[in-house]
Formats: structure tokens, sequence, C-alpha cells
């Protein structure tokens, strides 16, 4: 495959009949100096570019089971080899059987995890791209949690070949440095009672090598990483002190243990991770004290209290309109906010509109449902009646969604699709989940109390009416479910 024509001067090796890449992205030639294939020139230096990707990426995943006193483990390893490492891999492929490769395999990770077995034999699978070499391995683990204990370790073993133990005492020659100019392992890793883990970030550099860690938790994994880049091919005897002392560190950097036995997230958090919580608990029975004994004396107490004379005085009443209005207003930013701020609709301003309109217009189109529900039951509701008991059964939900925001310390983007949830904000997140639902419970009887005087029936058949507008919503998201999954399939899949 020819180079860009901006890649410049392309140097080759004819020697070296395994090398499939690319010209541009093959290995540098390691004999510093090369002679064009021109009239007139003579000897000059070959250039030997850092490589822009991993001579060695591996990625690496791990199942983590527990129960009734036994552990297990599978581990998936995919490991693509570039330049000259995919060169030195083909040959041992080629030269080598299967099932030698596999014993060897398998006594290397046996090193790191003792009575660990292969499943399967390791073999070469379809290169992501030209001149990639790319290896896929299967390994399985099992262990008495009581007899061998909880403690698992997560290893960076393949860049463990490269940070090896060195000997005590000085030097009198330089020491090579052996290794690829850049390698790569990331290792995922899911366990069914999840992680509480704190991220952090470890970096080892000096100017022959730089090994960084870092820990993660994304979605359900726990993410290792680990990255090592070579910066020269040996190390001056006057430096081996401390060339030693740096790779000891990061030799301590491989293995990350986690506990299988650890206390769940939740109660694993900081004190300082319950503030919030502790504050909004405190704020609502504040609140909801204050509000009993104004419950007579100010609408929106009676609301939460008091909702039947309440709603009698507010029909009675023009003003109580603009107040119904602001009311629905806010509920609908309130409710949309996540959308404002979900990294996953990657910043698209009209689709957070687009949610908040929605909010905006479920007042008045459910109020046209439960009129229609009302009707089956034989009661003739007003519609500017039920509108208006509509948006002031929304307080007792405002007031616990409001509690929630400050439960979660103001960070409402934990609710957001975008945001990956962190053991820091489960304490926040179980109680803002707690007083949302208690909100909309409240609501719901609020709302049957307020919707029964607005309609001048009983509380019997305003629930009735309830009911059936439910009934008929879940039918009709089924019935648009039904259709979407018909469209979906009859197009190959595709939306």
């Amino acid at each position: 495959m020819l180079p860009p024509p901006d890649a410049g001067d392309v140097w080759i090796d004819a020697t070296r009949s395994r090398e499939r890449a690319p010209l541009h992205a093959r290995e540098p030639l390691p004999f510093r100096y090369g002679l064009p294939v021109h009239a007139g020139g003579g000897l000059v230096e070959i250039p030997a570019p850092k490589p822009a990707l991993p001579d060695v990426e591996v990625t690496q995943r791990i199942r983590l089971h527990a129960s009734g006193g036994e552990a297990r483990a599978l581990f998936g390893v995919v490991t693509d080899y570039r330049r000259g490492e995919a060169e030195d891999r083909r040959v041992q492929y080629e030269d080598s059987a299967r099932g030698d490769i596999g014993e060897r395999y398998l006594s290397y990770m046996r090193s790191f995890y003792d009575g660990i077995a292969a499943a399967g034999r390791p073999d070469a699978a379809e290169p992501p791209a030209p001149g990639v070499m790319r290896t896929v391995e299967g390994y399985r683990l099992d262990w008495n949690l009581q007899r061998d204990g909880q403690a698992f370790g997560i290893v960076l073993f393949q860049l463990g070949d490269w940070l090896p133990t060195l000997a005590q005492g000085t030097r009198t020659a330089p020491r090579l440095l052996a290794g690829p100019q850049y390698a790569t392992h990331t290792i995922r890793v899911d366990y069914p009672r999840g992680w509480s883990i704190t991220p952090g970030e470890d970096r080892v550099e000096n100017p022959w090598f730089t090994f960084e860690r870092r820990v993660d938790v994304e979605g359900d994994d726990l993410v290792v990483s680990g990255s090592w880049r070579r910066h020269a091919d040996d190390v001056p005897a006057a430096d081996y002190a401390r060339f030693r002392t740096d790779m000891e560190r990061a030799r301590d950097l491989l293995a990350y243990q986690v506990d299988l036995d650890a206390t769940p997230a939740v109660f694993s958090a900081r004190a300082a991770d319950w503030a919030w919580p502790a504050a909004a608990t405190v704020a609502l029975a504040a609140l909801l004290g204050l509000a009993w004994r104004r419950r007579r004396r100010d609408r929106l107490s009676g609301m939460l209290f008091a909702p039947r004379p309440t709603m009698a005085t507010l029909l009675q009443r023009p003003r109580a309109w603009w107040p119904a209005l602001a009311l629905m207003a806010l509920t609908a930013v309130l409710g949309a906010a996540p959308d404002f701020v979900d990294e996953s609709l990657g910043g698209n301003l009209v689709l957070a509109i687009v949610s908040l309109v929605s909010s905006l217009a479920w007042f008045p189109l459910y109020t046209l449902l439960l009129m229609g529900c009302l009707r089956m039951l034989s009661v003739r509701a007003g519609y500017g009646n039920l509108l208006l008991a509509a948006a002031w059964a929304c307080v007792p939900y405002l007031l616990f969604l409001l509690l929630a925001g400050m439960a979660l310390g103001g960070r409402i983007e934990v609710f957001a699709d975008g945001h990956e949830m962190q053991p820091s904000d489960l304490p926040g997140v179980l109680l803002a989940v707690l007083l949302v639902l208690t909100g909309l419970c409240w609501s719901l009887v609020t709302s049957v109390n307020a919707g029964a005087v607005a309609a001048s029936t009983g509380r019997a058949k305003m629930f009735g009416a309830f009911a059936l507008s439910f009934l008929f919503l879940v039918g009709l998201a089924l019935v648009v479910g039904l259709v979407a999954a018909v469209v979906y399939f009859s197009r190959g899949g595709v939306l």
C-alpha cells in the first residue's frame, strides 16, 4: 500500500518478509543510517518517528461472580500488535502450533493467577486495520472465597513484561531498556455487586520511560488502564539507582486489588457525600411542619394538607390563574432541566427545548383526557376548572422536586443520560429518587381531592377518571411501541 502524498521519504528493508502494514506505518529501520536510492547521494540518517498508535494494545474484559462461597472470573483478552511487534507475532503464529502457543500463554498467565485454566486456544483474528496482527485469548479462574480469600488482583500483565525486577547494587555499564516505544493495557471489570472505588491516576516519569495507570468507574465497569512509553534504548550506569527506584514504583502499580466482599457503594460514601441529603431531610421536616401550621391560611400550604377547602377557595378567585400558570411553567422547567445538561444530546439546545415544550403541553392535553374520562363516568366538568386544579395540584410535587435538587447539591446532571454515576453520587441520588416518588404520590392524592372539587363530584369518581386515563396512556404507549417495532424490523433494524 502506497504512503499518502505528504508522507515524505520511505525507507524499506527488503529482508523483512512479514512486514504487511502500509509503508508509512511500518517499524522504523534500526540501522540509524541508510543509502537513498538515487545517484550521487551518501549515507543519511534514517528518521525514526514516535508511534501514533500503540505498538501493543491490549483490551481485556473480566467478568466476576461470587456466590455461595465460590468465586469465578472469566477473562477475554484481545491484543493488537503493530509495526515490529506485529512482525514478531506473525512469526510466532506461522512457525508454531496453536497448542504450543496456548501452553506458553497459559504458563504465562499462571504466573499471575494460580489455578487459571484456558477457555479455548489462542488464535489470530480478523485485523481491525491493514498491517495489524490481532490475537484473542480466553481464560477461566475458579476459587473458594473461604480458603483463598475475598481479594482479587487486576493485573496489567502485558506492561509488566517491560518492567523487570532489577538487581540491587551499582553498575559500571549501561542498562539495556527493552520493550516497544508505546504500549497500552486496558482492563474492564464488571461485578454484580457494583464498585465503591474512588477514581485515581498515578504516573512515573523519567528520561527513559513513562508509566501511567488510571483507575475509574464507567457505568457498571471498573476500568483499570495503563500505558508504557519508552524514551531511550539504554540507561547510563550513573543513573541506574534512580532508574531502579522508578521501575519499582511502576511495578507496584501493575496490580490493583479489589475486595469482592466490600461494602456496597452507598455505605462506603464519605461523610461529606451525605451532607446535602442530610440538609434536604432537615429542610423537608421544617417545611412540612410550617405548612401544617399554615394549612388554613396559605394556599400553597393548603394544597399540601387541605386540598379540598383550598381548591374551593381558589375557584372563587379569578387571580388564582396567574399563580397557576407560574406553577405549570415551573413544573415544566424543572422536569426538563436534566435534558439541558445531558451530555448525550451533544449540547443540542433544540432537543432540550422540545423536551421543555412537551412538558408544558402535558397540562392542557392531560386535562382534555381527564374530561373525556369523567364523561365516561357521567360527570360533566368544565375544562378551566380542571386545568386550574391540575396546576395547583403540582404544589406537593414541586416541593419534593426542589428538595430532591437540594439533596443532589444542585447537581441535576446526575439524572442525565450522559452522566456516569460515581459512588459519591449515590446518597444524594437515592434520597432524590425517594423524594420525587413521594412527591408524585402526594400530588396524586392532591389531584384527586382538588379535581373532585373542580368537577363537583366525589373522590371515588375522580379517582376512577384518573385510573381510566392511566389505562389509556398505557394502551397508547403499547400501540406506539408496537408500531415502532414493526417499522424497525421492516426496515432491517434501522429506524
